[in-house]
């Protein structure tokens, strides 16, 4: 009996394999950051996440009688009601990345190097700046290609 993949399961296997990559994996924890914190284990077990839950009862007493009620369901708004952090961010739908290899995105994210080809924006997002790239714009570039003389 033979084994037949599919686009979706070979998509699935191509993905696993890029990304598994221990110091990928914790440079992308390290990456999410909220205020002082990110979500890489050794932030969030250390010394400084310890102390700061430690003295949460004195430095905010509001938000540790919230964090130890009983009743749950007090101030939740319904289930099917869309919160603000249900909402898609609009501003990035027309940024496209796929034109980056994805070991270049690898390699980037783990070493934090720009790859050669690549720039960053101002939002911290890579880049392609190959030729190709120039394609896309509306201002006219005239190549001399050797041609009559």
């Amino acid at each position: 009996m033979a084994i037949s993949i599919g686009t979706w399961d070979m998509w699935l296997w191509n993905a696993y394999n890029a990304i598994n990559n221990e110091s990928l994996v914790k440079k992308a924890f390290e990456n999410c950051t909220v205020r002082e914190w990110n979500l890489s284990y050794e932030c969030l077990t250390g010394v400084a996440a310890r102390s700061k839950l430690r003295n949460i009862k004195e430095t905010d007493p509001l938000f540790w009688k919230e964090l130890t009620m009983h009743d749950t369901s007090v101030n939740l708004p319904p289930e099917n009601d869309p919160q603000p952090e249900d909402v898609v961010n609009q501003t990035c739908d027309d940024f496209d990345d796929s034109n980056i290899p994805v070991q270049d995105l690898v390699e980037s994210m783990i070493t934090n190097t720009i790859p050669e080809g690549c720039s960053m924006d101002s939002a911290g997002r890579l880049e392609a700046r190959t030729e190709a790239e120039t394609f896309d714009s509306e201002e006219a570039v005239q190549v001399d290609v050797g041609g009559d003389k």
